[in-house]
């Protein structure tokens, strides 16, 4: 990427939407967006459409400067054919729509699609807690588990660009639970926070609880009412962070990682769930090599527009993005 270039971004999460401008130096300008869930991606093509060419206006960027359009998405992608594979409960219509000729018709620039954690991984690699870092996993605890992976300094992307990406849907429970996938006792069925009022009626958390029929829909909800004391939302928590840590010690053992980073809001919906998940993974991944170092990722919603940076790579670019020595 020429150092005059810039990439315009978009990044579109369970809740949210997020457009920027960003240089491989940093991220120039950007705007999130709140998005109603069960919301369809071709509706909100023109919105995301004007946040971009408002952010260029501000910037005084104009699109001969723009090398290419990335777009983070919360699912499964083919990165071969710029198509989505596979969405959970979100943007349904994004398998039929081809976003390579809307980019085209719209900003006449090329345009690469990829997972939102691989490029979320990517960006951390390129200027956050995964600077240098040649094995690492990261995790997002947001709406659901999501994964990505980097081995001996290389993505791992696989055949079909699913490797390291279908973490949340590990089984990870013997009860017939079944998910979206198809699979069943999946990461994302046992915590996730679009499973979580499902979750929170069971018995076994509703019954120690001070309120009757007491359920929460997002983790911050759940966190602080574990915080004031209630003994069913402390249970339910706690196997949440139990469930995660498993989930994230199969991750560590498949991919040799000794690295593992931590992002999405719901790690940050409670002080203790950053600590009691590192402890965790601590004391029970088995690496004869050492301890396995677990940092909180340090971009936000900035790591997938500043991963977008490693997908229009040229000659003059930074030539080690992960930090291959």
């Amino acid at each position: 990427m020429s150092k005059l270039q810039y990439i315009l971004g978009i990044e579109l999460g369970g809740g949210h939407a997020t457009c920027g401008i960003v240089h491989r130096t940093g991220v120039v300008a950007s705007k999130t967006i709140p998005v109603a869930s069960g919301a369809l991606l071709r509706p909100l093509l023109p919105s995301l459409e004007g946040i971009l060419r408002q952010l260029m206006l501000g910037a005084s960027i104009d699109m001969s400067q723009c090398c290419g359009v990335g777009l983070a998405f919360c699912g499964l992608v083919d990165t071969r054919r710029n198509r989505v594979w596979c969405i959970g409960e979100k943007y349904n219509d994004a398998m039929n729509l081809n976003l390579e000729l809307w980019c085209q018709e719209t900003f006449g620039l090329p345009f690469q699609l990829e997972n939102d954690a691989r490029l979320a991984l990517l960006g951390e690699s390129v200027g956050g807690a995964a600077k240098g870092a040649n094995d690492v996993v990261m995790i997002l605890l947001g709406t659901g588990f999501g994964t990505a992976a980097i081995m001996e300094g290389e993505l791992v992307k696989g055949r079909y660009s699913l490797a390291g990406a279908r973490g949340g849907h590990f089984s990870i429970s013997l009860e017939p639970t079944k998910c979206f996938c198809g699979n069943l006792g999946c990461v994302e069925t046992e915590a996730s926070t679009w499973g979580l009022n499902e979750i929170s009626r069971r018995s076994e958390f509703m019954s120690l609880s001070r309120k009757a029929g007491q359920t929460y829909s997002d983790f911050r909800s759940l966190g602080k009412a574990s915080e004031e004391g209630d003994p069913g939302a402390i249970a339910l928590l706690e196997h949440c962070i139990r469930v995660w840590g498993a989930a994230t010690i199969t991750l560590i053992h498949a991919y040799d990682a000794d690295t593992v980073i931590m992002g999405g809001g719901a790690v940050k919906a409670s002080p203790r769930i950053l600590p009691s998940l590192t402890q965790y993974i601590q004391r029970h991944a088995w690496t004869p090599w050492g301890i396995v170092d677990v940092r909180p990722a340090l971009l936000g919603e900035n790591a997938s527009l500043l991963g977008m940076t490693t997908l229009f790579e040229t000659a003059d670019a930074v030539p080690n993005p992960i930090g291959r020595t």
